[in-house]
């Protein structure tokens, strides 16, 4: 009537699948996450993002315009304007986020964080979408580039 309980064939432990899902997130931990949390400089992470992120909509923007797009830095900030030939004067391209423009006077608008530097440089983006030049900016170890032919950014 009552099962009695053998303690010879009671099974412990935890199963192959088991083992093999916790190493796997646990890896994902190990190279993903705490590398992100312990980084050196989370502004400088935040900001290489940030540049990445507005050196992609502007290439939209040139190419959704057909006209060609400057982005400027210098020491501290960065801006983003058509070309002389589109407008009369000079117009920045607004952030989609705020609809401000990227003329560098504030953080959201293309100034860098305290204690980064940006290089001098410039790259213009035409009509299609393509640089004149391939662009690569280190900032605190964090790179951003851009391919010349094909204007990917990475």
């Amino acid at each position: 009537m009552f099962l009695k309980w053998n303690y010879l064939t009671r099974q412990d432990g935890f199963t192959l699948v088991e083992l093999i899902l916790s190493i796997v997130l646990i890896s994902i931990l190990f190279f993903i996450a705490i590398p992100r949390l312990i980084s050196p400089d989370p502004e400088a992470f935040k900001f290489s993002q940030e540049l990445r992120s507005s050196l992609r909509y502007v290439q939209q923007a040139a190419v959704a315009s057909n006209c060609p797009v400057h982005i400027v830095f210098t020491v501290d900030h960065y801006t983003a304007q058509y070309a002389m030939t589109c407008t009369s004067g000079v117009k920045f391209v607004n952030n989609p986020a705020n609809q401000r423009p990227w003329n560098g006077s504030k953080a959201d608008q293309g100034l860098a964080p305290k204690g980064i530097t940006l290089p001098d440089k410039t790259i213009k983006f035409n009509g299609l979408g393509v640089p004149d030049k391939e662009l690569d900016i280190d900032i605190a170890g964090y790179k951003v580039k851009v391919e010349a032919e094909t204007g990917y950014v990475h």
